[in-house]
């Protein structure tokens, strides 16, 4: 008989004979299946070949291979032997003497990348040998496993035959082995250690590749003596166990038991190895946050399957961390990274439900840096050098319950990052596609287009106009014009920061792509940003100024031109100085070593005990990655300390140059007439004084001549000069023309004449009471940095460390009405944050102080419950860190304070009936257009004028569109309005539309000289041609209406039905429909889609016409307390209640209610009318 892969763990270890070891090493013949022939294992794999009578082959099929170089295990000598496969082939056949063989197969799924993608049974001479075989479900995606069985052939052909289940059937390399006599037990396993992980332990011991062994049995105890019982049966190859099933905080002791064939049928256990431990730990140990993932097993199988197909196809899922719950999409990411096993992944949140105030960011999983740390340590330099890298944490990720890995949080560059940097909206284009994404023009007719070289991460409906302009100019600009036109178009000591950090972590990716372009519309200048560090260090002999010219991966055209003006190219050198000397100096006690000890000491315990990781439960190639890593870095140093001394030492090509600007200052420093105005200092690089008569200073580079020098201003030799920017040239003192901007502008002084640039400065959105100053102890300083310690006059002082940065201080709804809640936000930066505090009085009274949460990115929220009609609330908030250093909002709080009246609501019988904020499926307007709208109702007994009347999306621009003077809305009469910013198709069009991402939407009414609110409420993200209203027309509370009524009643018809709904656990709309007609005494079925396993539980009930869904609750409400509840019941996911409604002549006429209900969640309900 053959050994077949599901038997019973109790009929494989039965069998036990000792013989004499009788086995070639040399096998009859290797096969390395769908590739040429190679060396592997000490053995010679021969080229795959079609069958053919006696010979041997493969019968159908097609080569395929795998363009990934990392498969595992990291100790397989058959590496490249799985690294081609044959695909879709039905039999390998072999012509051999009759007699006993031994059969390896070397099985790895390089094209799946999950389980249930592909399955086939292998059948040895006609008998199953492995039944129901999922690579992928067994090992995972690119990690290989050996499967050894004897046979017997006794006529003349061995024949391995394989039935595909699902997909096609695939095998990396087959041996085949004479078996003359029985063999002896196979050899004791060495080299065993246990360690653990979360939820699971980690067994690994020695590779053995005795042909003769078939199998490994791990037995597991509760104490050291034992008594051991088998817990897995595994193949021969890996020589590891990952124990998912051992329990938390308990010791688990491990015997590892070789398992050899004897003959066909028969086989031997060997010696077990020596007993180790391991005690799994639990997630809440670890030190990183937890993210805890979760997502239908079914929707991962589709995203395993469709992904490289579709890129962008994202799953449902939910992300829980630190108490809080977030719906949200995810999908797979990053470039390559995609097809790794450990794959990186980018989660998305709808608006209503961001997650720390952002709407997506990337989880990097690092599978491809084995020290894991390049990223993170190049992200540092890249800020050590003055550029504005985007944000990162290490996290710890659970994945439906099972440790996913270690992996980094990253910020994405998109609408939030320009957003926590208060910076306006704007194009942003990811370059993208390698060798087209250099900055260099393309000729479409012989090239990709930009669309495809350069990803435009926002506007996407617009053109690429500006970039190419950009890059058209770029290119064409002549050398006398460049550092000029550069000034204008480009914020330029950004990018030389950029670059220079690029080149100290030789990160020759950025000469082709991962950067992206922003431009910023208020000013037109663009910025480069730095993404996907994780090639750096990795080519350390490049020259200090790559990219500057070509290059075996060609040249970048910003660099090119930055690095050919004298100047640029200057300070170029000057800030890779600062950076090698500073903060990538790897020597023992250097600040990159003490960076590198910090970081590793942070995320070692993690990454050790992550069994997806490159090295899986091997956690060597992490330890010595780390060590080479921080090698690597003294090598690029010293490269390029070695360029730099071979090159003339550097001049400083002029004297003055701009050295601290000061854009906000309410109250830090004094003109000479004790004013708080802006100011700029110059400073002066040679040991002589400048007369800066005819100079120019201007806050415009294209408008070089804005002020001009007096003649006779001395810059003294060594020496500073403060200009103070306010435009009162008049007053005492140096007054420049202009005034400053704490926004964020420009900078930049000019020789006399206007026409030689010798120095720009573009900065962004400045903190009140510091000031951007270059680098100390040598003019000019090679780095701008904010300074808590502004020195007009004197010699730098950067600060180490700054005040919070508190800003986006919001609170909302922005007008609230008596019963809604306030909910505050607010990001707070810094690198150790004490707390942020909410400072508040109600009605004049006494002021409180509560702390917001801290929920991490530097996001902050806090809640104040409903504070009641025609209240006043007014607030400031403080942001502390542990050094006492704080900031405030309002800058001089509490001198000045946020006001929040809440709503007085009006008696009229005007209400908002329906609000349908995304439809392309329900109506259109008289223009056959589909809008969105918004229906108004009159549910009082008397007409209503809707002179004075207007409609808004901003509660607090209550007059931001009229509704049509002299309209007379009848008593039970509605109206329609068109929200879709198309004043000119008629009166009843309003001149904004509405966003189904959410926003705000009121109907008020003129009164005097302001406006009192009629109706109107905040709503979420809301899916398309849905709409929001109560269920009863007029009623007060509201429920997502799946079958939208412009127009019409919202309540059905006698006998009709309507859908209504919140969402279900999983974010999405559970639609419960009814099956059959509703009468009296009759059965009726209901039916609810719910998301798999979700726990549901179904209540009927019937209420008078005028009863509503309270709105919240867990169960049907009845406003008039007149709800009759005469069933329930409960299911899991798609669920059917079949109920009865009771023969009570009294209920005619009534509404019924029905509604699913997941936990404590309000989720769909339909209402319906009963008939006779």
């Amino acid at each position: 008989m053959t050994y077949v892969a599901s038997a019973s763990l109790a009929a494989l270890v039965g069998a036990l004979v000792l013989t004499q070891p009788a086995l070639a090493q040399t096998p009859v013949v290797a096969v390395n299946c769908g590739g040429s022939s190679l060396a592997a294992g000490g053995r010679t794999f021969l080229a795959d070949q079609p069958y053919g009578p006696g010979g041997w082959g493969h019968v159908g099929g097609s080569n395929v291979l795998t363009s990934e170089t990392r498969l595992g295990p990291v100790d397989n000598p058959y590496e490249e032997v799985v690294r081609r496969a044959r695909s879709g082939f039905s039999a390998y056949r072999f012509d051999v003497p009759n007699g006993d063989y031994l059969v390896r197969l070397h099985l790895c799924d390089i094209l799946e990348h999950g389980p249930g993608q592909r399955r086939f049974q292998v059948d040895l001479e006609g008998a199953p040998a492995i039944l129901g075989l999922d690579v992928a479900a067994r090992y995972g995606h690119d990690y290989a496993g050996v499967f050894t069985a004897a046979v017997t052939v006794a006529d003349g052909r061995l024949d391995l035959e394989v039935t595909p289940e699902i997909g096609e059937t695939l095998l990396g390399g087959i041996e085949v082995f004479e078996l003359t006599a029985p063999l002896a037990a196979p050899p004791q396993p060495q080299g065993l250690t246990a360690d653990w992980s979360y939820g699971a332990n980690l067994v690994r011991w020695e590779r053995n590749d005795d042909p003769g062994l078939v199998a490994w049995r791990i037995d597991v105890a509760g104490q050291l003596a034992g008594p051991f019982t088998p817990i897995a049966l595994q193949w021969s190859q890996p020589a590891r166990f990952v124990d998912r099933s051992a329990p938390i905080g308990v010791e688990r002791f491990y015997r590892v038991v070789p398992i050899g064939v004897v003959v066909p049928g028969a086989f031997v256990e060997g010696p077990a190895g020596p007993v180790v431990s391991a005690t799994a730990r639990s997630s809440d140990q670890s030190k990183l946050p937890v993210y805890e993932l979760s997502v239908a097993p079914a929707d991962l199988a589709q995203l395993d399957a469709l992904f490289q197909s579709d890129p962008d196809f994202e799953i449902p899922a939910t992300l829980r961390t630190d108490g809080s719950t977030y719906a949200a999409t995810l999908r797979y990411s990053g470039f390559t990274s995609a097809d790794d096993p450990k794959k990186s992944l980018k989660l998305r949140f709808g608006a209503g439900d961001s997650f720390q105030g952002r709407r997506e960011f990337n989880l990097k999983s690092h599978f491809s840096d084995d020290s894991f740390l390049r990223q993170e340590l190049s992200r540092r330099m890249y800020l050590a050098a003055g550029h504005e890298a985007p944000r990162a944490a290490w996290v710890h990720v659970q994945l439906n319950g099972e440790f996913a890995g270690v992996f980094e949080e990253l910020e994405v560059i998109e609408e939030d990052f320009l957003e926590q940097r208060l910076l306006p909206d704007g194009p942003i284009y990811q370059a993208y596609l390698n060798f087209s994404a250099s900055m260099f023009p393309i000729d479409r007719a012989t090239n990709v287009p930009y669309e495809k070289a350069y990803k435009k991460k926002t506007e996407k409906e617009q053109p690429y106009d500006d970039l190419v302009q950009f890059i058209d100019d770029l290119d064409s600009v002549p050398n006398s014009e460049l550092r000029t036109w550069l000034a204008t178009q480009l914020d330029v000591d950004d990018f030389l920061d950029f670059w220079a950090a690029t080149c100290v972590v030789a990160d020759i990716e950025k000469v082709l792509r991962d950067y992206h372009m922003y431009r910023n519309p208020d000013t037109g200048r663009w910025s480069v940003y730095t993404w996907d560090t994780d090639a750096s260090w990795k080519q350390n002999f490049l020259p200090f100024d790559f990219g500057s010219f070509p290059t075996w991966v060609g040249e970048h055209q910003l660099a090119v031109r930055a690095l050919s003006d004298p100047v640029w190219s200057f300070l170029y050198r000057r800030k890779v100085e600062a950076l090698i000397d500073g903060a990538a100096n790897p020597e023992q006690g250097g600040a990159f070593e003490t960076l590198w000890n910090e970081q590793l000491a942070l995320i070692a315990d993690d990454v050790r005990a992550d069994y997806h990781k490159y090295g899986w439960d091997d956690p060597k190639p992490f330890d010595d990655a780390t060590n080479t890593l921080l090698q690597q870095v003294g090598i690029r140093r010293t490269a390029i300390d070695g360029q730099l001394m071979n090159l003339p030492a550097p001049v400083v090509p002029h004297a003055p140059w701009i050295n601290e600007v000061m854009a906000s200052n309410s109250a830090t420093v004094t003109d000479p007439s004790g004013e708080f105005e802006d100011w700029v200092e110059l400073a002066n690089a040679t040991s002589q004084p400048v007369d800066l008569g005819g100079y120019h200073l201007t806050d415009d580079p294209a408008d070089p001549q804005r002020f001009t020098f007096p003649a006779g201003t001395i810059l003294p030799a060594d020496g500073y000069l403060v200009v103070w920017c306010d435009g009162d040239v008049a007053q005492p003192g140096l007054h420049a023309s202009f005034g400053l901007s704490g926004a964020g502008e420009a900078v930049a002084l000019f020789a006399p004449g206007g026409t030689e640039l010798l120095d720009v400065l573009h900065f962004g959105p400045q903190r009140d009471g510091l000031s951007f100053a270059r680098s100390a102890g040598e003019v000019p300083g090679a780095v701008w940095k904010l300074t808590a310690d502004p020195t007009p006059g004197a010699p730098n002082v950067v600060s180490d460390n700054l005040p919070p940065w508190l800003r986006l201080v919001e609170h909302a709804p922005s007008a609230p009405g008596p019963a809604d809640p306030v909910h505050f936000t607010a990001f707070a930066d810094d690198e150790a944050i004490d707390r942020v505090e909410l400072r508040y009085s109600i009605g004049g009274g006494p002021f409180q102080t509560i702390e917001f949460d801290q929920r991490g990115g530097g996001y902050f929220e806090q809640d104040l419950a409903p504070l009641g009609a025609g209240a006043v609330l007014e607030y400031w908030v403080r942001a502390v860190d542990v050094d006492g250093d704080e900031t405030r909002f309002p800058v001089d709080a509490p001198a000045s304070l946020v006001r929040i009246e809440t709503l007085v609501p009006s008696t009229a019988g005007l209400r908002l009936n329906e609000v349908c904020a995304d439809n392309d499926l329900i109506a259109t307007d008289a223009q056959g257009q589909f809008e969105d709208f918004v229906e108004i109702f009159n549910s009082g007994i008397a007409p209503i004028d809707l002179t004075g009347h207007f409609l808004t999306d901003d509660l607090t621009n209550p007059g931001k569109w009229a509704l049509p003077a002299g309209f007379v809305v009848q008593p039970k009469e509605r109206v329609l309005v068109w929200c879709d910013g198309d004043v000119a198709d008629g009166p009843w069009h309003a001149s904004f539309s509405l966003s189904k991402s959410g926003e705000e939407i009121g109907l008020f009414r003129g009164v005097g000289v302001g406006f009192e609110l009629v109706d109107g409420f905040a709503f979420g993200p809301t899916p398309s041609n849905t709409s929001l209203g109560p269920v009863l027309d007029g009623g007060t509370g509201r429920v997502r209406l799946f079958d939208p009524t412009p127009n019409q009643p919202n309540a059905p018809l006698p006998g009709g039905h309507a859908g209504y709904d919140s969402l279900d656990g999983s974010g999405a709309p559970l639609d419960l429909e009814l099956v059959g007609s509703l009468a009296l005494g009759q059965g009726f079925q209901l039916i609810t889609q719910g998301a798999p396993l979700q726990p549901a539980i179904l209540a009927i009930g019937f209420a008078p016409l005028n009863g509503d869904l309270g709105p919240g609750a867990p169960l049907l409400i009845d406003t008039s307390g007149a709800l009759l509840l005469f069933g329930s019941s409960s299911g899991t996911g798609a669920a059917s209640f079949a109920l009865a409604v009771p023969a009570l002549p009294a209920l005619t006429g009534l509404g019924a209610f029905a509604q699913a209900v997941v936990g404590v969640q309000l989720t769909s309900a339909v209402h319906l009318v009963l008939g006779n």
